[in-house]
């Protein structure tokens, strides 16, 4: 009798509990189970063949060789660069595993700067800048406008001023060293307009030339003597070209060398208009 009423009264309690809710699964006709079913057997199937071949799948001594080299730090850049380089120099063109190396390395800021370190300044790579420059050469340089349009300017402009300091403190062979590489830089950035390879490269040009006009505050007797006058600063200065100006602090006599290395090389580019006066080579720019 105990045992009956012990039953009874557990029925009782588990009447008074609320039947849980039933789930998509259970309110769901058999047929679609069994539909869903298949469709996520098949999915995990194909996932796991997918994974399978993956894991199976190496990268080629090639491939594994660019990936340990993409993203290379300036240091490890200019070695590479100088490799690359000598291919081209002694091969006159670029293999397919070099040409994609080269692609990487300019991809990125530290890579490209590294790239243009070797390619500017070692003496042995002087053969790669006699006319015509070959397009295995601006291909990749052109190809990656971000960051190469606005180092291509920057080489110009910093190899310009840095002749002039180093003329200035009597270091005459660092001197030539700088003009050098000015040359270099400036024929790079002539084969690129020459081929319009690289869109914006012209008006980074005008923009930096405009950016260096000579301010108020340069003039006085150096001025006189560098024939800089206030009347030659445009109206609107681009700001990014002022800020990169200002941060390498070129004085006046920089900042001439800078124009004057733009005039001299593309002076219908960076002159909006050229007077006939001012188109004689002789003439400096204001």
């Amino acid at each position: 009798m105990r045992r009956s009423l012990a039953v009874l009264a557990l029925c009782v309690v588990e009447a008074l509990r609320p039947s849980p809710p039933l789930t998509r699964r259970q309110s769901t006709n058999s047929p679609d189970l069994e539909e869903e079913a298949r469709i996520r057997a098949k999915l995990e199937d194909h996932a796991a063949q997918q994974r399978g071949r993956h894991a199976k799948k190496k990268l080629s001594p090639a491939a594994q060789r660019r990936r340990a080299k993409r993203g290379a730090s300036f240091e490890a850049a200019q070695d590479i660069g100088r490799e690359l380089a000598e291919q081209l120099r002694d091969k006159k063109t670029l293999d397919n595993e070099a040409r994609e190396l080269l692609q990487d390395l300019v991809s990125t800021t530290s890579g490209a700067r590294g790239w243009f370190v070797s390619l500017l300044t070692d003496d042995d790579l002087a053969q790669l800048f006699v006319p015509p420059i070959d397009d295995a050469l601006l291909e990749p340089i052109a190809a990656r406008p971000e960051p190469n349009l606005r180092l291509c300017v920057m080489n110009v402009a910093m190899s310009a001023a840095t002749a002039v300091a180093h003329e200035r403190d009597g270091h005459r062979d660092l001197a030539a060293a700088s003009r050098a590489t000015s040359l270099r830089s400036a024929a790079l950035c002539t084969a690129l307009l020459e081929r319009d390879m690289m869109a914006g490269l012209a008006e980074a040009l005008r923009a930096l030339y405009e950016a260096a006009a000579p301010r108020d505050d340069d003039l006085g007797e150096l001025g006189e003597i560098l024939g800089l006058s206030s009347d030659a600063a445009p109206s609107h200065v681009d700001e990014d070209w002022a800020a990169f100006l200002d941060k390498w602090r070129y004085g006046p006599d920089q900042r001439a060398a800078i124009r004057r290395t733009l005039y001299e090389n593309w002076a219908p580019i960076v002159r909006r208009e050229v007077s006939s006066v001012a188109a004689a080579p002789e003439d400096e720019p204001e």
